[in-house]
């Protein structure tokens, strides 16, 4: 029991990896589509971009996981850091955030499209 205990726990580690590095490659997506490259995190290069896009990704994870015992509030506070975040990191205003979001959405849904038309 103590092989099935290590693998069900490197199974779950190897699909966070996955899931992390996919959330990680929409975003960057949807920020090089959007974002003029003079303002895009690429403009030092697609290395920097990424690593720029999975260092405000994980800053973001590990607040939220901080917030979430306050419930509502907590989700309320995560939108305000997330918008703040934004600005700081890639000088995103409220509406750049909002426009960046739905080309995510647009993504997600694509990519979903795809995949149901392999399934």
């Amino acid at each position: 029991t103590k092989k099935l205990e290590f693998s069900c726990t490197l199974a779950g580690v190897f699909a966070w990896v996955i899931s992390f590095v996919v959330m990680n490659s929409v975003f960057a997506l949807s920020l090089w589509i959007y974002l003029p490259i003079e303002k895009s995190p690429f403009a030092d290069g697609a290395a920097d971009g990424i690593k720029k896009c999975m260092l405000f990704s994980l800053a973001m994870g590990v607040i939220a996981f901080g917030l979430m015992f306050l419930s509502v509030l907590g989700a309320l506070i995560m939108l305000v850091v997330f918008f703040v975040g934004m600005r700081r990191f890639f000088d995103c205003g409220i509406l750049d955030t909002f426009i960046i979001g739905a080309i995510q959405f647009g993504v997600w849904v694509s990519i979903s499209w795809i995949l149901s038309k392999i399934g």
